[in-house]
């Protein structure tokens, strides 16, 4: 799905107690263990690891933008980054915590790295989904990302 960076991009406030959004780049050993533990609990089988997490880190204006509760615990986050010799960035590795879905914390997220990469003055944003996962193709389609797209997988049991 793609978006178009230079469109305006829709305020999405959160006011959730004990909430804070932080902008960071995951540097320490403890933050990449912190990183990559939340994200393992969201997807256990197939959780992106020390070796995909420092490939994305090598692209060009990467960065985490992640939500905390109490400044300690990661209730959600997104990756985004510039797509090397390429005008377009990526929004990858979305995701929030059951817990605390449904309170507007991805929209908040997604928009801002919209933002971010809109002052690293890309001209789209990308981002993947399953098309089974109606949910996040019902947000992003309402924050205005538009399907370019669709790849067929097929797997086989060994």
């Amino acid at each position: 799905m793609n978006y178009k960076v230079s469109e305006s991009v829709p305020r999405i406030g959160i006011k959730i107690p004990g909430v804070t959004i932080k902008h960071w780049y995951i540097d320490t050993k403890e933050e990449k263990s912190k990183y990559l533990k939340a994200e393992s609990e969201i997807w256990p089988d197939d959780p992106t690891g020390v070796e995909k997490l420092r490939e994305y880190k090598n692209n060009p204006f990467w960065k985490a933008i992640t939500a905390f509760y109490n400044d300690e615990m990661i209730i959600g986050s997104i990756l985004v980054w510039k797509v090397k010799n390429e005008n377009i960035g990526t929004i990858e590795d979305v995701f929030v915590k059951p817990y605390w879905r449904r309170h507007g914390l991805a929209k908040h997220l997604i928009t801002e790295g919209i933002r971010h990469l809109r002052n690293c003055n890309l001209e789209y944003a990308q981002l993947l989904v399953e098309t089974k996962n109606q949910s996040a193709l019902k947000l992003y389609k309402f924050l205005g990302f538009e399907v370019k797209k669709e790849e067929r997988r097929y797997w086989v049991d060994l």
